[in-house]
């Protein structure tokens, strides 16, 4: 049976929920539009869902605010069942502060629930949709059929955004899709949309800040969109904050191509190294492979970081300017994992490139717009003479990959990388999925006839190698 869940944030991030309290809503209820014919069959709709950026300064520091409002109304007992489940994202960077619903009955009546009447539930994998590390799944106690549920979630924090993709499109059919981006004055922001996206509304001038809203309206829904690529169909948004000037400088001169986001993105792994201290660190990882081909090598110093090195935020007094101080700490965040096999592959001396990715269900890379918020995964890829194309895709918290093992995200993706030797072409490469040859269902079958008692007993033996190949 299909099931879906009532999305408050798509931000596939880490989250702790602290402080949380009340939200502080409006004395008037805003009155809900009639829902149009298109939409009068379904389940459940979204009246309106309201996305708010919010990066500023206060008291000369920065300062970012998430806010995600949503009105629901469930119109059948299917979607009293199925959609009265929400996700909350989690977050690493921001703080959740508020977590709060209220409800509107049929008959007008308007109840604000307390923030604690909303408790979280156990993930259950055949009810919610998202990623069970990447959200936390609550309820709005007292829902019934014909009810109105507005939830709001809002995240504070203070580490400055990078960018973002946007999809206006949700889970359920929806009347209104909006979302807002609101910064200092002195923050850029680069933004493309894509696939019919309309072009932003300029906010009217605030002191010290600027807006856009993007807004699209009566969206049909993408309920259990899992095994679909949505950025290939779906207008979407790029955007991207440069903060120069925030800090002073000047306005940046923008990258105008892939090898030029590439050759920037390296130069801010390249971290000081000693020759000779690099050189034992690494003999000391190769041990008796110190005179193996170059592919066993850079295989085994992949197995090494996979297993040795725990990935995890560094404060100031954990992250240096050499990269020795990684190997000997086997301690590092993704940046500094991907600074060790920049070091490791440049020693082997072979010739590498770094390479980008993008997941598949963000659709292919915009190479008009190049910047690295469109990269969900940066890698490694070595070409050997004799032995071909290597892939190492860097270890991640909860998983790893082997040498040549592609991530099933990036699978039957193009990805795009630049050698480190040349430094003069970008490149193509096309990921394959599972090979069918690799995917085996073995089926054994067996009857035993007795002709004179008239039976036939039948047994069958089945078993199943490889990978499944449905997600995508």
């Amino acid at each position: 049976m299909q099931k879906s869940l009532l999305l408050i944030a798509f931000l596939l991030t880490t989250l702790a929920l602290t402080a949380q309290r009340d939200y502080r809503w409006e004395k008037e209820y805003e009155p809900s539009p009639p829902i149009p014919a298109a939409f009068q069959n379904a389940d459940a709709v979204i009246i309106y869902a309201r996305q708010e950026q919010q990066t500023m300064v206060e008291n000369g520091k920065p300062f970012t605010r998430d806010i995600v409002r949503k009105r629901y109304k469930i119109l059948t007992r299917k979607g009293l069942e199925e959609f009265t489940r929400f996700s909350v994202a989690r977050r690493y960077d921001m703080g959740i502060k508020i977590l709060d619903a209220r409800t509107r009955k049929a008959d007008g009546t308007v109840t604000d629930l307390d923030a604690a009447d909303i408790k979280e539930l156990e993930y259950n994998a055949d009810l919610d949709l998202t990623e069970r590390d990447g959200y936390q799944i609550f309820s709005v106690p007292g829902a019934e059929i014909g009810d109105e549920i507005e939830v709001v979630a809002v995240w504070e924090g203070s580490t400055l955004r990078s960018g973002g993709n946007v999809i206006l499109h949700e889970t359920l059919p929806v009347l209104k899709s909006e979302f807002t981006l609101q910064a200092d004055n002195r923050i850029i922001v680069f933004n493309m949309p894509v696939n019919g996206m309309p072009d932003p509304q300029v906010g009217k001038p605030a002191e010290n800040a600027f807006s856009y809203q993007w807004t699209l309206e009566n969206l049909p829904g993408l309920y259990d969109s899992r095994n679909t690529v949505p950025g290939e169909v779906l207008p979407y948004l790029i955007y991207e904050y440069n903060y120069d000037r925030f800090y002073g400088g000047l306005p940046p001169a923008p990258i105008t191509d892939w090898r030029e986001l590439i050759l920037d993105i390296h130069e801010q792994l390249e971290l000081k190294s000693s020759h000779k201290k690099t050189d034992a660190v690494m003999r000391e990882i190769l041990g008796e492979d110190i005179n193996a081909s170059k592919t066993v090598q850079a295989a085994k110093i992949h197995n090494w970081l996979n297993e040795n090195v725990t990935l995890k935020r560094l404060a100031d007094n954990e992250k240096s300017g050499y990269v020795e101080t990684y190997f000997k700490t086997k301690t590092a965040d993704f940046a500094a994992l991907l600074s060790m096999y920049d070091a490791a592959l440049d020693w082997l001396d072979v010739d590498y490139a770094l390479a980008t990715g993008r997941e598949k269900k963000l659709g292919d890379f915009q190479l008009n717009f190049p910047t690295d918020y469109q990269v969900t995964d940066y890698f490694f890829l070595v070409d050997d003479p004799t032995e071909g194309i290597q892939l190492f895709f860097p270890k991640k918290r909860r998983r790893t990959w082997e040498a040549g093992e592609i991530p099933a995200h990036l699978r039957n993706t193009r990805v795009y990388f630049l050698s480190l030797r040349d430094r003069e072409t970008v490149k193509q490469i096309d990921l394959q999925g599972n090979a069918f040859n690799r995917n085996l269902i073995t089926r054994k079958a067996a009857a035993e006839i007795d002709l004179v008692a008239g039976t036939v007993k039948q047994s069958t033996e089945e078993s199943i190698l490889g990978e499944p190949s449905t997600r995508y």
